[in-house]
């Protein structure tokens, strides 16, 4: 049995417990959190809304989710909502990363090798080229655990056959048999 976290805009948090054993298991999607959030706002700033929004489905399909983001947009001024980012982190819906750094962090290879350790695909329209040529194991998540997402103004979306109608359907991605 597997627990999960909830996102609440009161700023509580509930677990949820679920038990995935009889049938598939459920893979842990890895949000590419900068990608999901700039998306959101067309590109204009970092949108803590939509992050949030796409947590909120993943967890409504049932699986486990954590989004990467570069540590620098915790600071002020370098968020749609600065608040909310930290409710996301404190639920551990959120995991920041390169936390050394101020304005420059490449959390591509965080979020391939957080896909890796896990067994997990990764939500984004990022194509990873660089860090496809640099591993054999990112180049098979790049080529074969990626999923793209869009946005209808609020309502975060999946393609239900992400890799065309000859490849892999969204459910097969997101659930393993093995």
């Amino acid at each position: 049995m597997k627990r999960k976290s909830s996102v609440s805009h009161d700023g509580s948090s509930k677990r949820v417990k679920f038990d995935n054993s009889a049938g598939p298991r459920k893979r842990l999607v890895v949000l590419d959190g900068s990608n999901i959030a700039f998306f959101h706002s067309n590109h204009t700033y970092f949108s803590v809304r939509g992050l949030e929004i796409a947590i909120e489905e993943i967890m409504r399909m049932g699986h486990e989710v954590v989004a990467i983001v570069p540590a620098f947009r915790i600071k002020p001024g370098k968020t749609s909502d600065q608040m909310l980012l930290q409710s996301l982190v404190n639920r551990n819906l959120v995991k920041l990363v390169c936390l050394n750094t101020f304005e420059r962090c490449y959390d591509d290879s965080f979020i391939l090798n957080e896909a890796k350790d896990t067994n997990g695909v990764v939500v984004s329209n990022d194509n990873y080229l660089g860090e496809a040529q640099s591993s054999a194991e990112f180049l098979e998540i790049v080529e074969n655990r990626v999923i793209p997402f869009m946005f209808f103004k609020d309502k975060f979306m999946l393609p239900q056959d992400p890799y065309g109608e000859n490849g892999p359907t969204l459910s097969s991605l997101l659930n393993r048999t093995s």
